[in-house]
């Protein structure tokens, strides 16, 4: 009974709210009763971070997939939708999203939109998504590979971000190191720091590609390695050039 009514009360709250505001139909504003029947139901919340009225690829997304009947006959059976939008149109929102979504904003770290988080019943985040090309069906499809990849993201690809972030991390101090000089002077600094860099993410990529790791989890790993494998060669495109042509696309 305590599972119908919640599973009720968030089914009521999307219907409101897909009525009043932006929230897309089949999705709630309602951020906690969407965890409490992810909870209860045992399932996964899709959480998209949107800015419905003024970001394109969010409206993209919108038309393409989450306004789609296909989409939301599905995607509600399998998963509990919840719609966090940052209009720039506060009457699109309702009060409660007006009072709440800016925390859940911060608290989730959004800095760009859209953003689609896969959260469990205690809002942990689980996965990361964003816009897709393909339609609904491939959003379905991307959904719940993401969903059954789980599992092993801990094993086979939390890690590997983990290596990648320990780079940037001191790329990131060694760039602010040179912060003090100007000019070909900096330029002469930073290069050193980007070929570090380079070196060391070729390295993660080349031992990362030859791990036999899960078929659900591999396509996700070989995106990532695939888009370190291009900042490779965009690191050693900036320590090749010539430091006045450096200079002269620094200047305004």
């Amino acid at each position: 009974m305590k599972r119908q009514l919640i599973f009720s009360a968030v089914a009521l709250a999307a219907l409101a709210a897909a009525a009043r505001t932006s929230t897309p139909r089949g999705f709630t504003d309602d951020f906690e009763a969407a965890l409490a029947q992810a909870k209860a139901e045992n399932k996964t919340v899709v959480a998209a971070f949107s800015g419905s009225d003024w970001c394109g690829w969010c409206k993209r997304l919108d038309k393409e997939v989450f306004s789609k009947r296909d989409f939301i006959r599905a995607a509600t059976n399998r998963y509990v939708l919840v719609f966090i939008d940052k209009p720039s149109d506060p009457t699109l929102l309702s009060e409660r999203a007006a009072a709440q979504n800016p925390k859940l904003i911060e608290k989730y770290g959004i800095k760009g939109f859209p953003t689609v988080l896969l959260l469990d019943g205690d809002g942990q985040v689980l996965d990361e998504l964003g816009y897709a090309r393909g339609g609904a069906q491939n959003y379905l499809n991307i959904l719940d590979a993401s969903v059954a990849a789980l599992p092993y993201l801990k094993e086979w690809f939390t890690p590997l971000t983990q290596r990648f972030d320990a780079v940037f991390k001191e790329l990131d101090g060694g760039l602010d190191a040179t912060a003090d000089k100007t000019g070909v002077e900096r330029i002469e600094a930073v290069k050193p720091h980007f070929a570090r860099a380079a070196d060391a993410l070729e390295k993660i990529v080349e031992e990362e590609r030859a791990k036999d790791a899960p078929e659900a989890v591999r396509a996700k790993r070989t995106a990532l390695l695939d888009e370190r494998a291009d900042l490779v060669k965009e690191f050693r495109k900036i320590v090749a050039t010539p430091n006045d042509e450096l200079l002269s696309r620094m200047r305004p």
